[in-house]
């Protein structure tokens, strides 16, 4: 007979990383006719998840109780729906999830569409490729489809040494780039291994006096806070474009009008995530990972991560 509970982690209020607990008689996910049953291995922290959990996102996230963290994943594929051709018991997979509304992937389960789910390469672990769904796909999506950067381009990211920043700088890279990044002085070494040209100690200089005729800035930090987001006005040439990722209030009113500014709001592909398994493949693209954590040490890591030093990636281990 299957079993029908599993472990998660999971919360019945907004709060703190206090409000997470780990239980081991969850509902399993139900299974449609059009989804996916994956039993994850590994998924990966995101600041959508904290930023969910704190209550940041309450206008679209202020239903369905409890709720599930975790926005990406690996696994394995225990079980698809009667519609779903593409997938099949046993097939290695990894992918979005859909935890800004609850069904997260810190679980040992988690049920998703085949739109959102590609195959994992054999030569890339399930711990890096829990990684890429969300701190991958969105530089991805940034890069080569809201702005096709060119050969030759000028690229800022921000944040070079954190989750996202170190694949932003490898993609920008592959796109034929000149890349610049901020990070403190002690994570040179490793931004510049990733592909940076020139490296900005964000403690010591201030990027507004040293940069300019940017084409496009990548924008990870922050809160969300307008003020910081146009700062990089200063650093654009004619035409350039600053991408925001941090769903500041003031890019969203600003982006109607302003040609220079556009959020970033991460549309999972299976497309997408196949190229970035391709290129994880070939060795184009390496995942940092900075710390692992079991499940059971959910909270731990929720607090590690809002720390705000993480270098590369924080994987939670679920199997």
């Amino acid at each position: 007979m299957t079993k029908a509970t599993m472990k998660a982690a999971l919360y019945k209020l907004f709060g703190g990383p206090e409000v997470v607990h780990v239980v081991n008689d969850c509902p399993k996910p139900t299974l449609s006719k059009d989804n996916v049953l994956v039993e994850v291995h590994a998924a990966s922290l995101n600041p959508l998840d904290w930023k969910a959990r704190k209550g940041l996102l309450r206008p679209v996230n202020s239903f369905g109780w409890p709720k599930i963290p975790g926005g990406d994943f690996s696994g394995v594929v225990s079980a698809v729906g009667k519609k779903v051709t593409d997938f099949k018991p046993g097939d290695e997979v990894f992918g979005n999830s859909d935890a800004i509304f609850g069904s997260g992937s810190f679980a040992e389960y988690v049920a998703v569409s085949p739109s959102k789910l590609a195959r994992k390469p054999a030569s890339v672990s399930h711990t890096e490729a829990a990684c890429l769904g969300i701190a991958a796909q969105t530089p991805y999506q940034a890069f080569y489809e809201v702005v096709k950067v060119r050969p030759g381009q000028n690229v800022l990211v921000h944040g070079g040494a954190g989750g996202t920043g170190c694949y932003a700088i490898q993609l920008a890279k592959l796109a034929g780039a000149t890349v610049f990044t901020t990070c403190s002085g002690p994570k040179e070494a490793l931004v510049r291994s990733l592909g940076a040209d020139q490296v900005i100690d964000y403690t010591k200089q201030n990027f507004t006096e040293v940069l300019k005729d940017m084409d496009v800035v990548f924008h990870t930090i922050g809160l969300g806070n307008w003020k910081d987001v146009s700062r990089n006005f200063k650093v654009l040439r004619h035409g350039g474009v600053v991408l925001d990722t941090t769903a500041a209030p003031g890019t969203l009113i600003h982006q109607l009008w302003d040609h220079r500014v556009k959020g970033i709001f991460l549309s999972a592909k299976a497309a997408n995530l196949a190229k970035l398994a391709a290129l994880a493949e070939e060795k184009k693209l390496r995942t940092v990972i900075d710390k692992e954590y079991p499940l059971e040490e959910i909270v731990a890591a929720f607090k590690y991560m809002e720390a705000g030093h993480a270098t590369g990636k924080i994987v939670i281990k679920i199997k």
